[in-house]
């Protein structure tokens, strides 16, 4: 017969694993995970026991709990108490899995911990071909779809902190498991690459090769020959990018200064802007162009027309940028000279030539050194993703200095960051971003003590970590703490429940049970 005891510990699981499976596809279902565990805990009613747990799981639950409550002191201080409410709803789960896994009856074992990340990850795959799916089902269609919809369910940051995680625990998997299906493994751990190049994701680009290196020291006790060879192809890879992203820089930053001509072939006359200083591969957009011809021959060879859309963006201004690009004049002849493979890349979006056919990394780091060059030279950073975050930062780096002790207050962080924007000429009204980097937000929330103790507060649990999966405990702190540097992480609810989860169920785990395999 089932007792209380027996249903609490039915439930709690119930609610792990789903918590773990919801998280990459369901705010719902992580909101419905979070309550059954929080339900089998008040089911247990043994609150003497939770008291002894209490003092002996003492300073990792203040550790942990003190992550959460520096939140809480912010409230105190908060013009927009409403927005503070709201923002301590969403980080409730920093605060909600620690005190269930530290004060419960309910044993964290280590192979039921591994079900719950096993279960995590194969949901966050799952959710990746979905969104892969469906994202070229909507292109076949003729749909204009940006490449963010093939994170369907959540952000493409946080599906990518899910699947980097997930491509470091499927190499873990596969070192220490004893079958000949093992390799099979490879399967999965090839998709999360390929999709993470597929999105251009920036997180994912950047992330992967870190989650390798790492995975790297740890095969280097274990199997020093594998760990060379792999050394051996990641510098190679390295050295690759390096020449690459060279060639990048020199192609963008080397400027071309075209013979500005008076007449075209067919007796038009051009024009030329050179106050737009806005270049293409080093060549100015705005000269020789006619857009009397350009219109008359484009419309000939498209049945996209010249005056038409794509994505908010003009074919118009999607074709002169594609010639620039290529440094040939915008008129009749420049659009003669374009093959009809390359009328079909302007007719999906592609501005650059470079882009034609291209390594998506390779794409995305031509994109970010345009975004640079831009920045720099045109004080451009509105819609840059890399520039946009930069001055993100520096936006929120001016609000900290000027709230250095107890920092806004939990409630005003968006308040001050639309007070900056609007007296700053460089981004539109209305925007409301924050810095991009969680560090730079939590010290301009709390101020400088607020943030020292949000920081040490992690250092210490990092260092009083005493479990028996240090490499899973390990790889995922580095990718949330890195991933902090550019993104705020846990200013969602899917971001904060991913950092408390894989957090805390690796610091509770219990050490006791005999079940080490």
């Amino acid at each position: 017969m089932l007792n209380h005891k027996k249903i609490a510990f039915y439930i709690f699981y119930l609610g792990l694993y789903g918590l773990s499976i919801s998280i990459p596809v369901s705010k719902f279902g992580t909101s419905v995970g979070l309550i059954l565990i929080s339900f089998s805990w008040f089911l247990e009613w043994n609150w003497r026991e939770k008291i002894k747990l209490l003092k002996k799981n003492k300073l990792l639950l203040t550790l942990s709990c003190s992550l959460f409550l520096i939140f809480v002191l912010g409230l105190f201080h908060s013009e927009n108490t409403a927005y503070a409410l709201k923002d301590l709803k969403i980080k409730a789960p920093i605060l909600i899995l620690p005190i269930i896994f530290g004060l419960s009856e309910i044993k964290l074992e280590r192979k039921k911990i591994i079900t719950a990340i096993t279960l995590f990850g194969a949901s966050g795959i799952t959710a990746s071909i979905i969104g892969f799916v469906l994202y070229h089902l909507r292109l076949q269609e003729g749909e204009v779809v940006n490449l963010r919809a093939m994170s369907p369910f959540i952000s493409m940051i946080r599906l990518s902190l899910i699947l980097c995680f997930t491509f470091g625990f499927l190499l873990w998997a596969i070192n220490n498991l004893f079958t000949k299906w093992k390799w099979l493994l490879l399967i999965p751990s090839v998709w999360i690459v390929y999709y993470l190049v597929s999105a251009e994701s920036l997180t994912g680009i950047l992330l992967l090769p870190i989650v390798f290196t790492y995975f790297l020291f740890f095969l280097f006790k274990r199997n020093l020959k594998l760990a060379m060879a792999l050394i051996t192809v990641l510098i190679g890879l390295f050295i690759w990018v390096g020449f690459e992203l060279n060639d990048i820089r020199v192609m963008i930053f080397k400027n071309h200064n075209s013979e500005l001509m008076h007449q075209t072939l067919n007796g038009r006359y051009y024009s030329h802007n050179l106050k737009a200083t806005f270049r293409e591969n080093g060549y100015l957009v705005f000269d020789n162009f006619s857009k009397e011809e350009l219109e008359k021959e484009w419309n000939k060879r498209s049945e996209k027309k010249y005056k038409e859309s794509f994505n908010e963006y003009k074919y118009s201004s999607i074709l002169m940028r594609y010639l620039s690009s290529k440094g040939l004049t915008k008129d009749s002849v420049g659009v003669s000279k374009l093959s009809d493979l390359e009328i079909e890349a302007i007719e999906k979006g592609v501005t650059n030539v470079y882009y034609v056919n291209r390594n998506p990394i390779f794409k995305r780091l031509h994109v970010g050194v345009m975004e640079i060059k831009d920045a720099i030279e045109n004080n451009r950073y509105e819609g840059r993703s890399i520039a946009s975050r930069f001055m993100y930062a520096t936006t929120g780096i001016q609000i900290f200095k000027e709230n250095f002790w107890i920092g806004v207050g939990t409630g005003d962080v968006k308040d001050e960051f639309l007070k900056k924007y609007s007296e700053s000429s460089l981004f539109k009204k209305g925007c409301d971003k924050k810095s991009h980097n969680q560090y730079i937000t939590i010290a301009l929330s709390l101020g400088v003590f607020g943030f020292l103790t949000f920081t040490g507060a992690l250092i210490l649990l990092l260092k009083k970590y005493s479990g028996t999966i240090k490499y899973l405990f390990i790889l995922s702190q580095i990718i949330l703490l890195l991933s902090m540097i550019w993104e705020d992480t846990i200013e969602t609810q899917a971001g904060a429940t991913i950092f408390s989860l894989l957090l805390n169920v690796f610091l509770f785990e219990d050490k006791a049970q005999p079940n080490q395999s």
